[in-house]
């Protein structure tokens, strides 16, 4: 299974990004291989940035992103595409990963914007 986290750098140990959509990296990480791939974000229009996000993660193969904002856009896209959202804890990365492994983190059930 593939989990995304959008976060202000490339590496397992950098924080968490606040925001989703705007986010400059998305680490995935990869459950079955224990690896983790780096995509830098590419989507800069000013609107519709939410949707074109959540197509690039979808063909990416990710089931679950983690993050601490999501807009109305991009949740119903995700939820369209199967893909779980999970509120992310102050931290980073790797520590919010590991959170989500042991079923310490809280599920959306809607956007939080």
């Amino acid at each position: 299974m593939k989990i995304c986290v959008p976060t202000k750098g490339k590496d397992p140990s950098s924080d968490v990004d606040d925001r989703f959509a705007r986010a400059e990296v998305f680490a995935v990480y990869d459950t079955d291989t224990g690896s983790y791939e780096f995509i830098e974000n590419t989507a800069t229009s000013a609107h519709g940035m939410g949707p074109r996000v959540v197509q690039l993660l979808s063909s990416k193969g990710v089931k679950v992103v983690i993050t601490s904002n999501v807009g109305a856009n991009a949740h119903e896209i995700m939820r369209e595409s199967g893909i779980s959202v999970y509120l992310a804890k102050n931290g980073s990365v790797e520590e919010n990963i590991k959170a989500y492994l042991e079923g310490k983190l809280e599920k959306f059930d809607s956007p939080t914007r």
